[in-house]
């Protein structure tokens, strides 16, 4: 009963497309606040690159893994419209990303892709851009090689390992 009369009464209330426009943005910055400050106080963090593509534009997303406490968490970034598919202008509008949240390429211990050329096909691309940036950079095809650069090297996390070996399983019985 007295959801519906609150209900009824901030229906009441006018709001503006300007003013909803801006409680979403500010939502949207608080969430990616909490996000960064999730993945630096990790000690280190894989991303997944994905493209996708319309009839009207090219679009990607990025999946950062992190450990938040015990935990292995994984949060998509929006990114933006890219306008061309080239390796170079995908890592350029990545790493101006990794520069706004503040994110230090040495921490990034992998990247996942999905091996198309413009990502993995030569000196220009994307892969090779980035590991200018980090040399010791794993890189990996496709979802679930994303587990395999995330614990590569890191023999402590045994939370980690078990989950591996439960997707592996899970995989295999497919």
């Amino acid at each position: 009963m007295f959801r519906e009369i609150a209900a009824t009464e901030l229906g009441l209330i006018p709001i503006s497309n300007t003013s909803v426009s801006r409680l979403i943005k500010d939502m949207f910055d608080d969430i990616e606040t909490l996000l960064v400050r999730r993945i630096k106080k990790s000690e280190f963090f894989p991303f997944q690159v994905d493209k996708s593509s319309d009839i009207t534009r090219m679009q990607f997303s990025v999946l950062f893994r992190y450990m938040d406490d015990e935990s292995i968490i994984e949060d998509f970034f929006p990114q933006r419209v890219v306008e061309t598919t080239k390796g170079y202008d995908i890592f350029n509008l990545i790493n101006s990303y990794f520069e706004h949240l503040k994110l230090d390429w040495n921490e990034c211990i992998g990247i996942c892709t999905d091996g198309a050329l413009s990502v993995t096909g030569d000196d220009r691309d994307f892969v090779s851009v980035a590991k200018n940036k980090n040399p010791d950079l794993i890189h990996k095809h496709y979802f679930i090689h994303h587990e395999a650069c995330f614990g590569q090297g890191r023999k402590n996390y045994q939370l980690y390992q078990n989950e591996s070996v439960v997707i592996t399983i899970a995989l295999g019985t497919l």
